[in-house]
């Protein structure tokens, strides 16, 4: 794993999710309908969920783990300077030049 996934918050809260009594790794992997090994190595911090399965896996838990906790510290800071970007620009970007 990268540095970069080190930083994710969601790991220590997926793991402390599914340590609670009535959870487990299986329970995810059968409401999300992906395989156990997937969610195991979301457990123990090999891999990180597909972005389309965070949000599930957020009502799954009940906003344990929140969808957006999955990023890590560089993505969200990739994002903010894309906001920044676009909010900088007073052209608006749906309209073309003519």
């Amino acid at each position: 794993m990268s540095q970069r996934e080190e930083d994710c918050p969601a790991f220590g809260l997926f793991r402390e999710w599914c340590d609670m009594p009535g959870n487990s790794q299986a329970k995810v992997a059968r409401a999300l309908g992906v395989r156990k090994p997937s969610v195991h190595a979301w457990y123990a911090r090999r891999s990180r969920p597909r972005p389309h399965l965070r949000r599930p896996l957020e009502e799954l838990t009940k906003g344990h783990v929140p969808a957006g906790s999955w990023f890590t510290a560089s993505e969200l800071e990739a994002e903010r300077e894309a906001l920044a970007t676009i909010r900088a620009d007073p052209a608006d970007p749906g309209q073309e030049s003519a």
